[in-house]
């Protein structure tokens, strides 16, 4: 078995990993935007009786605001970038199904970095929803969001792994048996 076959788990689970790889870019885009709209709607708050250094630091923390958002705009597209590409060169995720079993397997390991690497980055989420939400509420809610969705595409990503490296030893054990080489 060079390929993995259709009912195998590994296949199953790399196809649910490009979901939720495009699924995970597609959020981020979207709530970038919903962060540059929170930037926004602090630059234009301008209520009555309101004093103008008061203004001026809400029209300030707007604009640090709207940066952040375009900071995950950037990231975001740059993941949905990353995700089409692999599809076409088979980079991870869906583009794996097209490769052979032994490909697969040495490609997941840099997959696992990442999802490893993904609760970190959602920690750091956590840490700047809660520094956000003290000039912008609402900020806080994005931010968690942002962590949750991380937190469940590095958790499929590690199952995939998982998956990946059974398939790929019961494919070593079986090479063994054959007498095909040694390990």
């Amino acid at each position: 078995m060079e390929y993995l076959s259709d009912d195998s788990k590994a296949k199953k689970m790399l196809k649910t990993s490009a979901i939720m790889d495009f699924v995970t870019s597609a959020f981020y885009l979207a709530v970038s935007v919903a962060i540059i709209v929170i930037g926004a709607t602090m630059i234009n708050f301008k209520p009555e009786g309101e004093e103008a250094a008061e203004v001026l630091g809400s029209a300030i923390a707007g604009i640090f605001v709207i940066l952040v958002g375009l900071i995950f705009v950037f990231f975001g597209a740059l993941s949905l970038i990353f995700f089409i590409v692999s599809v076409s060169y088979g980079g991870t995720t869906l583009g794996l199904l097209k490769k052979p079993v032994d490909v697969i397997a040495r490609r997941v390991r840099a997959i696992k970095v990442g999802a490893i690497l993904g609760f970190i980055f959602a920690a750091a989420l956590i840490i700047a929803g809660v520094a956000a939400a003290i000039g912008a509420p609402a900020a806080i809610a994005l931010f968690l969001a942002l962590a949750a969705i991380t937190i469940a595409s590095s958790i499929v990503n590690l199952k995939m792994v998982n998956a990946v490296e059974e398939e790929w030893r019961l494919e070593l054990e079986r090479r063994q048996e054959a007498g095909e080489y040694n390990i």
